[in-house]
C-alpha cells in the first residue's frame, strides 16, 4: 500500500511542547495579551470542532487545532492536513481549554515545519530558531 499524498497535522506536532496559556499573554517579559483577532480565531476553532458538539476527537490526547498567522486563515483539527508551509512560522498550535484563557498556544517550530514539508528525519538544523526557519524555508533537493 502506498503513503498517502497528506498525512494529519497531527503527525508533525510534537505534542509535548504545549506552549502558554492564552490568558498568560505573548512570551515577553512583560504582560502582551495576544491579538483580538487571535483570540476570535481560537474562539472560532473551539465553537466549531470542541465546544458542545461531541466529536470523537474530543477524547484524543493529541487533538489540537491548527490556527493560520493571516488575514483569510480558516482554523483547522491537527487530525487534517496542514496548509500549506512557505516561508515562516504563520501556523498556531492551540490544546484546547474550557476558555480561551485556558487553551495552550504558540507557533509551529521548524522541526515541525521542516517536518510538514517531508524534509528528511534526520536532516540538521541549526543556528537561532529564525536562522532554522529560514534554513526549512530556502531549503532545495
Amino acid at each position: 500500500m502506498s503513503e498517502p499524498v497528506t498525512r494529519p497535522a497531527a503527525e508533525i506536532i510534537d505534542h509535548d511542547r504545549r506552549g502558554r496559556r492564552v490568558g498568560d499573554g505573548r512570551p515577553f517579559t512583560t504582560f502582551t495579551p495576544y491579538a483580538a483577532r487571535t483570540h476570535a480565531r481560537i474562539r472560532t476553532g473551539l465553537e466549531r470542532f470542541w465546544w458542545g458538539h461531541g466529536a470523537t476527537e474530543r477524547h484524543d490526547d493529541e487533538f489540537a487545532l491548527v490556527v493560520p498567522v493571516g488575514r483569510n486563515a480558516v482554523v483547522r483539527t491537527s487530525q487534517g492536513p496542514i496548509t500549506t508551509i512557505a516561508t515562516r512560522a504563520h501556523h498556531g498550535i492551540v490544546w484546547p481549554g474550557d476558555t480561551v484563557d485556558d487553551c495552550h498556544y504558540r507557533l509551529i517550530t521548524p522541526r515541525e515545519q521542516m517536518l510538514a514539508q517531508r524534509f528528511p528525519a534526520d536532516y540538521a538544523l541549526c543556528g537561532t530558531v529564525e536562522q532554522q526557519h529560514a534554513q526549512v524555508c530556502r531549503f532545495r533537493e
